[in-house]
């Protein structure tokens, strides 16, 4: 694990400290712990591009932490586990553990480098900022976790609150850094109970939010450089996702109050547009490089909406029927983007990830169809469930894939899909198998 000295941004007058502490001058972060033991390495894997069937033999309960978003349509992004290869990474209350989800072997633990606040409350913001691991791109890909914690007092020096980001190795699970983000005086004060969330990354760069809705709507939100423990910059609106360079958020965080999902240069932090729905209740999300989904209740009269956004430029590709007002959509990570759940009954629909143009959807009561309850989409494959069991569908065409895949993961790679298993009490790890 590195150890940095305080780094002041001139340009932008942001402190950030990364593996520091404690009383100003004399902070120091503890040692990620050490790993733990092993047998023998993880055994080499196939690998399923994407899988279509998942083996109940030697499936892997995963710790309690590891925990299904309110959502039902996460597809890794609002689990609290994130897959990298063979690794499982789970986002805890005060720590991020790397397993093996062959073997459910905790190979290392990374903590902050204080107290985490909140340790023993509900883990996860509600509907805006995800509470899990969040995995950077490059040649050197990163899994980076948000605490908010608390720097104890020390003689005449009250105790201070930071967000600390920890980050592990994605390839080898080895902790990395701890990145310490000195916060505004609002997240200081005792009554109010701010949370923080790493809610994307793209290449090196990663975003953090801290927001508090008790008592008072609050939130500030950071771009940083997870290799080199930088600030970028830093704004008071509420981030919840990245799409194409873009940092997708929405410009006040009370959902009582005139909103407006609005797009942020990720580098800098200017704005690239503002977009032209004012609303409340709003909900804001990239869903793949080039689309957001935009979701509320319309400011002047209280009717619903739902739009898919060009992250570029913020004009509008396609508009929902008022149902979809409710609805949860994902990006399968290579060309669909699949919405799924309303507020009437349930349905499904796939849109190209570029042009936002209907692809399919479903239920389709000439053809006798269905929808499934919809709970991840990789590389053009969905996986759901129907009264039937656990399906597959062609994610571009909506047709049924022939087979079973045992499981509905909620979280699947390659490698491993994670799906609940009510009889063992949480989520377990299966391992793909065609």
């Amino acid at each position: 694990m590195r150890h940095k000295h305080v780094a002041v941004l001139a340009a932008t007058g942001l402190l950030l400290t990364a593996g520091c502490g404690g009383t100003p001058g004399n902070d120091k972060a503890p040692a990620p712990e050490a790993p733990a033991t092993s047998s023998s390495p993880t055994a080499k894997r196939a690998s399923y591009d994407p899988p279509h069937a998942f083996s109940r033999t030697d499936a892997v309960t995963l710790p309690k932490e590891a925990k299904a978003a309110a959502s039902s349509l996460s597809g890794g992004g609002t689990s609290t586990v994130a897959l990298h290869k063979t690794l499982a990474y789970v986002a805890g209350p005060v720590s991020l553990t790397a397993i093996d989800a062959s073997t459910g072997e905790t190979l290392r633990t990374a903590r902050p480098g204080h107290p985490v606040l909140g340790a023993d409350s509900e883990f996860q913001f509600e509907n805006d900022v995800p509470a899990h691991p969040v995995i950077s791109s490059g040649n050197t890909p990163l899994v980076a976790q948000a605490f908010l914690t608390e720097v104890p007092a020390s003689g005449t020096t009250p105790a201070r609150r930071l967000a600390e980001v920890v980050t592990m190795k994605a390839d080898t699970g080895t902790p990395s850094d701890v990145i310490q983000i000195e916060l505004p005086k609002w997240a200081q004060e005792k009554i109010l109970e701010p949370e923080a969330a790493v809610v994307g990354s793209e290449g090196a760069l990663a975003v953090v939010t801290v927001r508090t809705a008790k008592y008072e709507d609050h939130a500030v939100s950071y771009a940083i450089d997870l290799t080199h423990g930088t600030i970028l910059w830093k704004k008071e609106v509420l981030a919840t996702s990245l799409s194409g360079g873009s940092v997708v958020a929405i410009d006040r965080p009370g959902s009582s109050e005139r909103q407006r999902a609005l797009a942020l240069n990720l580098t800098d932090g200017t704005t690239r547009w503002t977009a032209g729905l004012d609303g409340y209740q709003t909900r804001a999300t990239a869903v793949g490089p080039r689309l957001i989904y935009v979701a509320g209740r319309d400011y002047e009269d209280g009717s619903r909406f739902a739009h898919l956004l060009d992250s570029r430029t913020g004009t509008t590709r396609t508009v929902f029927k008022d149902g979809y007002a409710g609805a949860d959509c994902a990006y399968d990570a290579k060309s669909v983007v699949v919405c799924s759940g309303t507020l009437s009954e349930e349905s499904a629909s796939g849109f190209d990830a570029t042009t936002g143009k209907l692809l399919w959807q479903l239920p389709d009561e000439d053809a006798n169809r269905v929808a499934p309850e919809v709970t991840a989409v990789w590389h053009d494959l969905l996986y759901g469930t129907t009264d039937a069991g656990p399906v597959l569908l062609d994610a571009r065409t909506g047709k049924d894939v022939e087979g079973s895949p045992a499981i509905a993961p909620l979280v699947v790679n390659g490698y491993t899909g994670i799906a609940e298993d009510h009889d063992r009490g949480g989520l377990v790890a299966y391992r793909a198998a065609g």
